[in-house]
This record gives structure tokens, sequence and C-alpha cells, in this order.
């Protein structure tokens, strides 16, 4: 969803989600560019991850919103994205396979769950039980948290940059990596956090 005024309710609504450890994610906006506030509402607050796509190589998406200069423009694969639809809502585009209907759609509304699914996936490996244990763990769970996860993810960011950022979570989690360094990585990221 994306809205081009904000609105009080839902803002008080994602600040209290957020202040009790609730990661939120928005849809940047599609084919905004020429607005004055090209990222739309709720994506556009402080609290919020305002998701941008990516197309399959990785290059910004030509209906992204203005990329910001004061956060992170994080970008997640956004166009031809085949997802589950619903079998009574006829659609010319929708198509059966293994009796279950789908369809392929673009947009940032289509990076969004993408991204929301990679910080589930760190929240999920983050609290498995394990000898190695990660120190403040619950950090992750903040905006500034899972923010610095992501950056971790990039092939490089430098504040203020106004460029849009391909997030690649196997730069974090891969098969190349011992799955042991990866608890020291998170430690490490919430460490900095609270220094």
């Amino acid at each position: 969803m994306g809205f081009t005024e904000d609105d009080c309710e839902v803002i008080q609504e994602i600040k209290n989600a957020a202040a009790q450890g609730t990661l939120v994610f928005a849809s940047a906006a599609n084919n905004t560019i020429h607005e004055q506030n090209s990222v739309r509402f709720p994506a556009r607050m402080r609290e919020v991850f305002g998701i941008f796509s990516a197309d399959r190589d990785g290059n910004s998406s030509s209906f992204n919103p203005t990329a910001r200069y004061s956060r992170e423009n994080f970008m997640f694969p956004g166009e031809d994205i085949e997802g589950a639809w619903p079998a009574h809502l006829e659609d010319p585009k929708s198509y059966q396979h293994e009796g279950r209907v789908y369809k392929r759609q673009t947009g940032t509304s289509c990076a969004t769950p993408i991204a929301a699914a990679v910080a589930a996936g760190v929240l999920e490996f983050a609290w498995q039980p394990r000898n190695t244990k990660i120190s403040g763990v619950e950090m992750l769970k903040y905006y500034e948290g899972m923010r610095d996860v992501f950056l971790k993810m990039l092939d490089k960011h430098k504040p203020g940059d106004g460029c849009y950022h391909y997030v690649k979570p196997w730069k974090l989690i891969s098969t190349t990596k011992l799955k042991a360094s990866i608890p020291f990585i998170l430690s490490d990221i919430i460490q900095r956090i609270n220094s």
C-alpha cells in the first residue's frame, strides 16, 4: 500500500509497533518520480523499510521513485515475480501449474514481501538454539538492527549517497561461509548498534 498523504492514526500505530520490536515494510511506490514526495506513505517513515524494486540483474527498476539521500534505498527483486493468484479472480495473465493458479507481476509491492521474507529468514536463523549465542539478538527485531544486517548484504554503501542498494542475502548467508561464523557476524552488528 502507498498513499500520497500521511495518516496520523497509521503513523501512531506504526510507531507503537516499531517501538515494541516489530519490523514494518512498505513498498516505496511505482511511477511517482515526478511527484513532490515520490516515496509514498508509509514507506517514507523513519520506522519503515521503504522497499524499492530491482530487475533480475540487480539494476534499479525504471518505475522506482527517486532515491533518497537521507537514508538507505534497499532494493529487492520486483520484476516478473511469480506469485499465487486467487482462482476466482479471472485474469488473462494468470495461469495454472499443478492445479494451482499463478500470475507474474511487477512493482515495488512485489519486492516488499521478498524483503520481509529475507528479514524473517535472518530472525529465524538468529533465534535457533546453538552453542554460540548471539548476544543482544532482540535488536534484530528493530529497524536499526535489521538495517545493519541488510547493509552487510550490500556490495558497497556510503551513507547519504542517494543510490539504490541491491540487497544480496548470499553475501551474509551462503554455503561457502561457515554456518558457525554467521552468529559472530550478527553479534558484531548488534554490538556496533549498542556502542
